[in-house]
């Protein structure tokens, strides 16, 4: 199975990271490049001189120049909800009726956005859609950046979509489920539920107070602070889709975890725990770190 696409470059940017997935004739080629605290904040680009500068010379030392990057565009400030659309509409009209509708039956809490969908069924009322939107000002910066670095952005994607769309490359999803996509990360926890394939409810968290190195040991009081701190932000959540969003109709069946956070397997066991909700991961199936699903992820949509 080629899993891998060979004439683009993945990357992801989070404010303390610069990973990236490359394969070739010559293998595979992955890895990242720490980054100076300012020159990300909350996925906003603050100092573009020095980023920039960091971006060109990752691209001349592996020869990228010229090649097409696909990115997982930062997390802060993603939409993603539910709309219903007139049932006559095609597809193209559709695009033309969100950005008509834009702060009249459709708000968003961001200007100028970058708009997509998805058509999820037909019903009496009109035709229900999944719309994903996206602050055009923050991808703009993006297709700047490489641009000055000689490459050239052709795929922009969501994490949340790249990491389900590995898991369901592995069959580790089910389609009658209701499943929690958890990325852990150390800056930032993004909570996403997908039902039938398709995201349905969506919470990014900044994980303010992380401030602690690689070696912290689970058995340190200020670690076990932190994942406590979020435990409750995640049974919030839940309590939320079951109850709010799904009318006690429904609630998560199992839980997908992934991410960068130090000591994943001790938040594993620690998930399955707390929840009794069996807790799947990448670690037996993926031959990458689970740092890097993301980008295997995106790596898939751009083939």
């Amino acid at each position: 199975m080629q899993f891998f696409t060979k004439d683009t470059v993945n990357l992801m940017l989070t404010d303390t990271v610069l990973r990236y997935l490359h394969e070739d004739k010559k293998g595979m080629d992955y890895g990242e490049i720490e980054l100076e605290p300012g020159l990300i904040e909350d996925g906003k680009i603050i100092d573009k001189v020095t980023l920039l500068g960091m971006v060109r010379a990752l691209i001349n030392d592996k020869k990228w120049k010229r090649k097409n990057i696909a990115i997982c565009v930062p997390d802060a400030f993603v939409t993603l909800r539910e709309e219903t659309v007139p049932m006559q509409l095609t597809q193209e009209e559709i695009k033309k009726y969100i950005y008509f509708e834009l702060n009249n039956s459709i708000r968003l809490p961001f200007k100028d956005p970058v708009i997509d969908f998805a058509s999820i069924e037909e019903t009496d009322e009109g035709r229900r859609i999944l719309l994903f939107a996206y602050p055009k000002e923050r991808l703009q910066s993006y297709i700047a950046l490489f641009e000055e670095a000689n490459c050239k952005l052709t795929v922009a994607d969501l994490s949340f979509l790249s990491v389900y769309r590995v898991f369901k490359q592995f069959e580790l999803t089910r389609e009658n489920e209701h499943l929690l996509l958890v990325q852990w990360r150390k800056t930032d926890l993004v909570l996403t539920v997908f039902h039938a394939n398709r995201p349905i409810f969506n919470r990014h968290i900044h994980l303010s107070r992380f401030d602690f190195v690689e070696s912290i040991e689970t058995t340190d009081e200020f670690f076990q602070d932190v994942i406590e701190e979020q435990f409750i932000t995640i049974e919030r959540f839940l309590d939320f889709y079951q109850y709010s969003i799904m009318n006690n109709e429904a609630q998560i069946n199992s839980i997908l975890l992934t991410g960068d956070f130090p000591n994943l397997p001790y938040v594993n066991k620690a998930l399955n725990e707390r929840f009794n909700l069996p807790v799947q991961t990448l670690d037996s199936y993926h031959e990458l770190p689970a740092k890097y699903a993301e980008l295997s992820g995106l790596s898939l949509k751009s083939q």
